[in-house]
C-alpha cells in the first residue's frame, strides 16, 4: 500500500537510481538571461538547469531545441 503524501518518493528514487536536481541560484538567475524561444516558465527553468549542470532534458517539445542543450526525445 502506498505511503501517505510524498513519503513514498525517497524509496522510489533509491530503487530507480534517480536523483533530485535542486534548483541552484545560478540556474534561477540564468532563466532571466535566456532568449524567449519558449514562454513556459517551468520549461525555461529546466533549460537553465540543463545549461548550468550539463543535464539532458527529456522532452518532445521541439521549441527547446533552440536553446542548444542536450535533448533526449520522449
Amino acid at each position: 500500500m502506498p505511503k501517505a503524501g510524498w513519503l513514498w518518493l525517497p524509496d522510489v528514487l533509491r530503487r530507480t537510481g534517480f536523483e533530485l536536481a535542486e534548483v541552484g541560484l545560478a540556474a534561477a538567475l540564468r532563466v532571466r538571461a535566456l532568449p524567449s524561444h519558449h514562454r513556459n516558465p517551468f520549461d525555461r527553468l529546466l533549460v537553465a538547469q540543463a545549461a548550468e549542470n550539463g543535464y539532458t532534458v527529456v522532452t518532445r517539445d521541439t521549441a527547446l531545441d533552440a536553446y542548444g542543450i542536450p535533448i533526449l526525445r520522449a
